[in-house]
């Protein structure tokens, strides 16, 4: 999925997908008539106000927009075609309006929300201030939330902190990093329940954080100094005096996007500067390529600083450096 600015051309395209979202919700076709002219989409407000759409595939599937010229914005548009509903969409363009509201110093968005709806938003943080009557034939008494949220409340990483706990590891946490590690296997080496142990006790750091009780994800880093035999690990100590090595993190499958491996690189970092370690050092595949994990790494500052062959000759690896100060200044 892309989710990238609308243009004024797609107008058409949008408004269909708001008519067809719409009619999701089960209302007669007469009402949805009724409702067409405030459902649809004007092309100068595209040109004017925040207007992201979601592509999938190639095709335009969901679109969602902000009118910035009240205080707080309002989010006027939020539509995901039905059948990619459940996917994320939805979430993922609320989260650029809230950047874009954010980044124009507005605290909160606010949402008229159809009844139908308000899960999803309370879900992305959003709480009902007020409601507003909305009645319709057959229901005489049906309401319309009122709703607000907070700019940087629909962000995977707000998101995330609300419901996660990042603690140290321990040996009862063994049998789900191992889980976890068989899940992402084709990026990361093989680890056995001995060859944890050992780490366990050679890492720097080695955390879990856990989503509603349950262990999501987890990091293992290592200083300079160790007996650890990763090649990787082992170049970076022919080249650098004092380094935290990320050896690893992971994230279950199913928590992929709601920003926890932010979470956990946040940790490495704060690590690093209470232990004086100038660099923080890692490496992920660039042959066969991994275009997620070269953005994620280039978001924390990593810069490429040399590469080698791995795996008798199978893939190659991208040996990262990020400078601790400067990932401190890129924060503030």
């Amino acid at each position: 999925m892309l989710v990238r600015r609308a243009s004024r051309e797609e107008v058409d395209r949008l408004n269909a997908i708001a008519m067809e979202a719409k009619a999701h919700w089960g209302y007669e076709p007469a009402q949805l008539e009724e409702w067409r002219p405030g459902l649809l989409t004007q092309p100068e407000s595209i040109d004017k106000w925040p207007t992201f759409v979601a592509v999938v595939h190639g095709q335009a599937v969901g679109f969602a927009q902000a009118n910035p010229e009240r205080s707080p914005w309002e989010l006027v548009s939020l539509w995901v075609l039905p059948a990619f509903m459940g996917r994320g969409i939805g979430k993922a363009l609320l989260q650029h309006i809230c950047r874009a509201a954010a980044a124009a110093q507005e605290s909160s968005l606010d949402i008229d929300a159809d009844p139908n709806a308000e899960p999803f938003y309370r879900a992305c943080g959003a709480v009902t201030i007020g409601v507003a009557a909305a009645p319709i034939r057959g229901e005489p008494s049906r309401v319309r939330p009122q709703m607000r949220l907070n700019s940087n409340a629909a962000s995977p990483i707000a998101q995330a902190k609300r419901l996660m706990t990042t603690r140290a590891a321990c040996s009862s946490d063994f049998a789900a990093v191992l889980a976890l590690n068989r899940e992402s296997e084709r990026f990361l080496s093989p680890l056995s329940i001995e060859q944890l142990e050992k780490l366990h006790l050679q890492a720097d750091l080695h955390q879990v954080l856990e989503v509603e009780g349950e262990v999501g994800a987890f990091v293992l880093a290592l200083r300079e100094g160790t007996s650890y035999d990763s090649v990787n690990y082992r170049w970076f100590i022919e080249r650098y005096e004092r380094f935290l090595y990320v050896d690893r993190v992971v994230v279950s499958v199913a928590l992929h996007g709601r920003g926890l491996g932010r979470v956990l690189y946040e940790s490495v970092f704060a690590h690093a500067r209470a232990t004086r370690a100038p660099v923080v050092t890692c490496e992920y595949d660039i042959e066969p390529p991994n275009l997620a994990s070269e953005r994620f790494h280039q978001a924390f500052g990593f810069v490429e600083v040399g590469s080698q062959l791995v795996a008798g000759g199978k893939k190659r690896v991208s040996l990262q450096a990020a400078s601790v100060g400067c990932q401190a200044a890129n924060e503030a």
